[in-house]
């Protein structure tokens, strides 16, 4: 018997399964979250206030605002979370991160009636401190 030797290209176990990311303006229907906005509203009030809150503590920065880029799968998994313009360590990049990841299954975007990848932006403002 020979041995079965399989050779992976450095990219086979690749985060991305997409072969292209749409942007909002190339997709006839937009990617949907699976939290409605009062829903929305809970979960930034007990998983994103704290991180915030913890960055605030540890390095002072304070965010008035967040605004966050998701990429979504065309199966409607996140496949990566962004913070543009966030002023914070990279700790909380990485807690805010794995906090959205934790959403759900969305509702893909859809071009033409097929599911494909996407951007989808959010933007949480007026971040009220106390």
């Amino acid at each position: 018997m020979l041995p079965l030797f399989v050779f992976l290209s450095p990219t086979a176990f690749s985060q991305n399964p997409c072969e292209k990311i749409y942007s909002p303006s190339e997709v006839d229907m937009l990617a949907e979250m699976p939290l409605n906005f009062k829903q929305f509203g809970e979960f930034t009030e007990s998983k994103i206030i704290p991180v915030l809150s913890t960055e605030k503590e540890r390095n002072g920065n304070l965010a008035a605002s967040l605004r966050i880029l998701f990429t979504i799968s065309d199966l409607g998994n996140i496949i990566s979370v962004e913070f543009p313009g966030l002023e914070a360590s990279a700790e909380t990049h990485r807690e805010l991160a794995n906090a959205f990841m934790q959403m759900g299954t969305w509702k893909p975007a859809t071009v033409k009636e097929k599911t494909v990848c996407s951007e989808f932006s959010y933007k949480i403002g007026c971040i009220k401190w106390q």
